[in-house]
């Protein structure tokens, strides 16, 4: 049986964005502290999947915010919900990651071009 899906209004649209921003960035400051106590970072995948991994408590963390503020993207149980931020959160954290890395050659190339 197919379910009726109504449309998020502009708060809940803000509410969603924004916790998956958060978590993104939370995710981030665990990568660097991370980084920083090891001493290095290994650059292939399996480096950044290591790094990243952390991201598992945001992501955990906004099932319930989410639940909190009486908006649930699916219907489920607690573990799927919080895979799926999970998911969600690691999107995030790399369309970050590269608008960082963007910008920092964006800024390069216009400081030498010049």
């Amino acid at each position: 049986m197919m379910q009726q899906f109504k449309r998020l209004t502009r708060e809940q649209k803000g509410n969603t964005i924004s916790v998956f921003l958060v978590s993104a960035l939370i995710t981030m400051i665990f990568a660097r502290i991370h980084i920083l106590k090891d001493g290095d970072f290994d650059f292939t995948i399996l480096g950044w999947m290591k790094v990243h991994f952390w991201s598992i408590i945001p992501a955990f963390a906004s099932v319930w915010i989410l639940k909190w503020t009486k908006l649930e993207l699916i219907t489920g149980n607690f573990i799927v919900k919080g895979l799926l931020n999970w998911f969600l959160t690691i999107v995030a954290t790399i369309l970050i990651e590269l608008s960082f890395v963007l910008i920092f050659y964006l800024f390069i190339y216009l400081l030498y071009s010049f």
